[in-house]
């Protein structure tokens, strides 16, 4: 019996939950690029909706603003409900 347990034990390999980790990293790393690419598009906005640099920095701020107060809420959420 013990045979069974000590074959299972000696089988290397990569920890299934390093996958997780290296989706998560690279999801978070490709969206926070996507985030921070904003300034490249302000030229063209600008052009395109007729608008100022404030005003498009303004929607800007107020998005980060929403995702500041809506992180507590869905973290709790999550940590609820799963």
């Amino acid at each position: 019996m013990s045979k069974n347990s000590d074959s299972k034990s000696s089988k290397k390999g990569l920890f299934y939950g390093w996958y997780i980790v290296a989706a998560i990293f690279f999801m978070v790393f490709v969206s926070a690029g996507f985030r921070q690419s904003y300034g490249l598009f302000i030229p063209s906005w600008i052009d395109e909706f007729e608008v100022s640099v404030s005003t498009i920095s303004f929607v800007s701020a107020g998005g980060w603003v929403v995702n500041g107060i809506a992180q507590p809420i869905v973290g709790r959420m999550s940590d609820q409900y799963g």
